[in-house]
């Protein structure tokens, strides 16, 4: 089943891509404050503490996290050796999964947020039932859950899931009232109806 086209591209851009930070902008980017020096201090490899900076700028700035390595990202990599390594080499070796996922419940914490699970899941999900009853445009549902998970301090979900749960909500109140629509015919007009549509 094809799944529900709800973003334009430049608004799926704005949400779900790494933000593009221009040449001339760096320099007043990825500040580290207080919390971030102590952090990086428990950090041994030079990898680890540029992933940390740099999705912790990201995470700033779209309060989502991205998967990249600092290869992928090697303009906005460079920065931060120039900046705060000056004189190191580029680390031959991506990030280990651990430190990516140790660094990212670091942001969680500066920020006080919440990273997105089951539990919040059945809530955003009843949520969604809720909006459907009231309003049939899938963009206005997907933007009132967005601001739902900003209220909550959770970082919103994937694209994916939000188009899910979207569809299943939509689904389950084209039901609702095709039943409701259905209760509320006499016998002999359901009848004719049934006949009407066949077995």
């Amino acid at each position: 089943m094809a799944r529900l086209k709800i973003l334009s591209v430049d608004d799926f851009d704005n949400l779900y891509t790494i933000p593009k930070i221009e040449k001339q902008d760096l320099e007043f980017l990825f500040e580290l404050d207080e919390y971030d020096n102590e952090y990086l201090n428990t950090l041994t490899d030079l990898s680890s503490k540029i992933d940390y900076i740099l999705q912790m700028e990201y995470f700033r700035i779209s309060q989502y996290f991205f998967n990249f390595t600092i290869h992928g990202v090697r303009q906005d990599s460079w920065h931060i050796i120039e900046t705060y390594y000056p004189g190191s080499k580029f680390p031959k070796k991506s990030t280990s999964k651990h430190y990516v996922y140790q660094s990212r419940k670091a942001i969680l914490k500066k920020y006080e947020m919440f990273s997105y699970n089951s539990s919040f899941k059945k809530k955003l999900e009843k949520y969604a039932k809720d909006l459907a009853r009231q309003h049939i445009v899938p963009k206005y549902i997907f933007d009132s859950l967005l601001d739902f998970c900003h209220q909550n301090r959770f970082v919103r979900p994937s694209y994916s899931v939000l188009q899910e749960i979207i569809s299943e909500a939509l689904n389950n109140e084209k039901n609702r009232l095709s039943n409701k629509l259905y209760r509320l015919m006499d016998k002999p007009f359901r009848d004719d109806l049934q006949t009407l549509l066949g077995p």
